[in-house]
């Protein structure tokens, strides 16, 4: 399936709302993209909505937003940059514990430029970070911002993963920056343990354990990492955002 200027190549993932194939721009020297398309009779609003938010940005560890489109034969369609690599979780694997602090120091600054300029991500997750290889350096780009919203925007319903929702987050609030910073803090707890913090039990145990329960210290969990990172996740983990 094509376009004047975009080509679908083949099928990249299949979710709930839509599908994500891998294309080419061929204005662009046919560099590969990202095309997302929604299945019939999803409201167009969502991938409106994300394009919305990414055509403001601009951050060496956020994937690109390149084009929207509603009204033609890919109807609708939302083009990105494509990042060739694994998740963060796949490409932590091996990697030393520096190396794995490296790539979540890049992920905190995408999200330091995000929330200055009024953005909640609201889905911070290892799958929602990719990470591409140039030669020996790695880089992570966040990708997905299909929940996300402005920082003053109300909003009526609680979205994200569980296994990563802040305890407000849970319990009602609006979505604000320190939510994600929890998303992270859980997001880095796996990446260093190997665990998450929560994990195992049904639904609703699960969310009585982000608003009252305390994570293991990361070091009880895997003993060789340092004990300074016990501060810095634990920190992020606090029940109240403005502990974090």
């Amino acid at each position: 399936m094509t376009s004047e200027r975009f080509e679908i190549i083949r099928p990249l993932a299949k979710g709930g709302f839509g599908e994500v194939w891998l294309g080419v721009d061929h204005m662009d020297g046919d560099r590969r993209v990202v095309i997302k398309r929604l299945h019939e009779g999803v409201d167009t609003a969502i991938l409106a909505r994300e394009y919305d938010v990414l055509r403001e940005l601009a951050h060496p560890h956020i994937a690109q937003v390149i084009d929207f489109q509603a009204d033609d034969d890919l109807n609708p369609r939302l083009v990105e940059d494509f990042v060739d690599g694994p998740d963060l979780a796949e490409a932590c694997i091996g990697l030393s514990y520096v190396e794995r602090g490296r790539l979540l120091a890049q992920v905190l600054r995408a999200l330091d430029y995000v929330h200055a300029r009024g953005v909640v991500h609201g889905d911070i997750k290892p799958s929602n970070v990719l990470v591409q290889r140039n030669g020996d350096t790695l880089s992570a780009r966040v990708i997905d911002f299909g929940l996300a919203k402005r920082s003053d925007e109300a909003t009526l319903s609680v979205s994200g993963t569980p296994a990563y929702m802040a305890p407000e987050l849970i319990s009602g609030k609006t979505a604000n920056a320190q939510c994600d910073l929890y998303a992270f803090g859980v997001m880095a707890y796996r990446i260093f343990t190997g665990q998450l913090p929560f994990s195992g039990m049904p639904l609703s145990e699960l969310c009585q354990a982000h608003m009252e329960k305390l994570a293991t210290l990361p070091t009880e969990v895997k003993a060789d990492l340092p004990a300074s990172l016990n501060p810095v996740l634990m920190r992020l983990l606090e029940k109240k955002p403005e502990d974090r």
